[in-house]
């Protein structure tokens, strides 16, 4: 359910471009991302404090990770994925190890993790149904 949000992103291209900024040599006021947090200042040029929200059913989520770019530049959702499960629910320090493991593939931002499993309940959320 990913979505990234930038500078090399067609349709972010498109919505800066069209709020009257401009990206070159991709970045936005020298920020690869086209929205967050903050940053206000360089809304003039486009950049959005708007959030991608979407939604699917409770009962076909595992888990969700909300991390920072510190992360994502550095491990795919997919990789992210597996390591998740590999790592399993009952491991409480799930997001220290992806930030731990993002720091050792070379990442050099700041990192900021969120895991949160939800547990099986079956299809329509009927625990023990």
């Amino acid at each position: 359910m990913s979505v990234d949000h930038t500078c090399s992103v067609p349709s972010e291209i498109e919505r800066v471009e069209a709020a009257g900024g401009h990206i070159s040599w991709g970045s936005l006021g020298g920020l690869p991302m086209t929205r967050g947090l903050g940053n206000f200042e360089l809304q003039a040029e486009g950049f959005a404090c708007l959030p991608q929200v979407s939604s699917i059913p409770r009962w076909e989520v595992e888990f969700i990770v909300i991390a920072s770019d510190g992360l994502w530049d550095v491990l795919s959702d997919e990789n992210c994925c597996a390591l998740v499960r590999s790592w399993g629910s009952a491991d409480m320090a799930v997001a220290d190890k992806l930030a731990s493991y993002a720091r050792s593939l070379g990442s050099t931002d700041d990192i900021a993790t969120i895991v949160v499993h939800f547990p099986f309940e079956g299809a329509g959320g009927d625990a023990g149904a």
